[in-house]
């Protein structure tokens, strides 16, 4: 292994072993502590061990078109252009508000599950985005 990657490794290894615990409140991550020591009069909803975690901020998607997602698979074997003017732009133009709300919440839902917590949303029709971005 080249140097940098060995040092590279060292330094993980040092970020894992330092995090010791992460004490949330009410569904938020209040204190990340780098003992095992929970300070007096604090009671946590819930105690995460840290070791050999790794704690990073929310992910933000600054491009997405989150609708999308109940395309997904189709036509994908197709080049380019063949695959988003003659497959997808028809379909997008049967979609209606509430087609692109339940798209837009199963975008938003994946998202969320792997770590996005803000995204910039390319759409084409606000009413249903906007709804279900707010749900």
């Amino acid at each position: 292994m080249p140097k940098f990657h060995q040092e590279l490794a060292s330094q993980f290894r040092k970020a894992f072993s330092m995090l010791r615990l992460c004490i949330c409140r009410m569904k938020r991550c209040l204190r990340f502590r780098l003992e095992d020591k929970i300070p007096e009069n604090f009671i946590p909803d819930k105690v995460i061990d840290g070791k050999n975690r790794l704690a990073i901020p929310g992910l933000i998607n600054t491009h997405t078109h989150a609708y999308m997602s109940v395309f997904r698979n189709i036509a994908d074997d197709l080049e380019f252009n063949d695959w988003l003017f003659n497959r997808i732009l028809p379909l997008e133009d049967k979609l209606n508000p509430d087609d692109i709300y339940w798209g837009t919440l199963l975008g938003a839902l994946e998202m969320i599950a792997t770590g996005t917590t803000s995204y910039v949303d390319m759409t084409i029709n606000m009413e249903g985005s906007v709804k279900a971005a707010l749900d």
